[in-house]
């Protein structure tokens, strides 16, 4: 089977794992890392917060179309290397 849409692999997703498969079965249906089959269920598109995972979604190419955020970025990287 192959997925077209990240969509289509969230709704699969939570087909599955409404249907009583674990994590390691759902991956192993839809040929993904057992963390995104972790992750996909709970996947909200509005805020992309990632349901038991251990963090947010980040789409990192908006990160380089804004000259305050790569200002915030690399402020914040140079504090954790000092």
């Amino acid at each position: 089977m192959i997925m077209k849409t990240i969509d289509e692999l969230i709704q699969k997703a939570v087909e599955l794992q409404t249907g009583g498969l674990s994590a390691g079965q759902i991956a192993d249906e839809l040929n993904v890392s057992r963390e995104t089959a972790t992750m996909a269920p709970g996947t909200c598109k509005k805020k992309r917060y990632l349901a038991g995972s251990k963090g947010y979604y980040v789409d990192w190419s908006n990160i380089g179309k804004s000259a305050n955020r790569q200002r915030f970025i690399a402020g914040a990287l140079i504090d954790m290397i000092l």
